[in-house]
């Protein structure tokens, strides 16, 4: 009822855009398919600019967002209602009221409200994003939906202090990356590791760290060091574009057991990283400590994605 209401709120009254979209969003919400939405989408119009707020399938208000073509995530949000359903349910289910849950790379806040509203009021959310559009987006979404219990930190996560150069994918307006060392183009902004940033925000026990980094995950581990050799953080849930060994070999040498998120019809499933099955792996893993976790995650885990 609650995003009915919502969805009624934002959408207009008649005309194609809001037919197709109710069409799209009764058709994911029971199969929220993973490859195709990228064909999809490049076909759909983009937001028109005088849209407004977006009310996501949860509820969410997104009243900042990127109106572009190139944006994946705001329109995604905007034709589906959603993005990555699969992983927005994981990390709702690896956190509980009350916990602690960091959010990396949080762009305009889709995994940062999931978690603020999974770990509660009494529950805190430490939420990074070092470029300023993206973070001055991050904030106003973060207020729209009345939350506050997160922390927003404007700064890059790396293997050291100091500032790192950062520049806007070509492809995607509301993307950003972290340069080279050797190079000079793109925006320079400050940089700090986690175990510093985790240190002076007081946590001392986190139950689940999102990290969307763009390729620079090996060096957020690096500067994580202390919080993996402790076991601090519980469960890590990060993208790796790169290949399946290094960043994923430093974890289970640290206790951490490794699973990919194979994004299925209608669920997930947590499987080795190098299981085969139907459809095309994803890039997404998921870390637990000692291989614990919520039962909710342990029933996801399984030898294969069809097992």
């Amino acid at each position: 009822m609650k995003d009915r209401q919502l969805a009624q709120a934002t959408e207009p009254s008649g005309g194609r855009r809001s037919i197709v979209m109710r069409l799209l969003r009764s058709a994911t919400v029971r199969w929220p398919f993973n490859s195709p939405r990228v064909s999809l989408l490049r076909w759909l119009p983009a937001i028109p600019p005088a849209w407004g707020g977006i009310s996501s399938r949860s509820g969410d208000q997104i009243v900042a967002y990127y109106s572009g073509r190139s944006d994946y995530i705001s329109r995604s949000l905007f034709w589906l209602g959603d993005f990555d359903p699969w992983v927005v349910s994981l990390l709702r289910t690896l956190c509980r009221p009350g916990e602690v849950a960091v959010s990396i790379g949080a762009n305009i806040g889709v995994m940062t409200l999931a978690l603020a509203g999974a770990v509660g009021p009494r529950g805190r959310v430490i939420s990074v994003e070092p470029m300023p559009a993206h973070a001055a987006k991050l904030r106003t979404n973060i207020a729209a939906n009345g939350f506050r219990n997160v922390h927003v930190w404007e700064t890059a996560v790396s293997s050291h202090d100091g500032m790192v150069g950062m520049a806007i994918d070509d492809r995607q307006e509301g993307h950003a990356r972290v340069l080279p060392t050797a190079s000079r183009r793109g925006v320079l902004v400050e940089s700090t590791t986690l175990d510093g940033l985790l240190a002076r925000s007081g946590v001392t026990h986190v139950a689940v760290c999102k990290i969307d980094v763009e390729a620079h995950e090996a060096e957020v581990f690096m500067g994580a060091s202390r919080l993996l050799r402790t076991g601090t953080v519980a469960a890590w849930v990060f993208e790796h574009h790169l290949h399946t060994g290094g960043v994923l070999d430093v974890l289970e040498e640290y206790g951490y057991r490794v699973y990919r998120v194979w994004k299925l019809p209608r669920r997930l499933a947590l499987v080795p990283p190098a299981s085969a099955g139907p459809g095309k792996p994803t890039a997404d893993f998921v870390a637990l400590y000692n291989d614990s976790a919520p039962a909710a995650v342990t029933k996801w885990i399984s030898k294969t994605p069809s097992s």
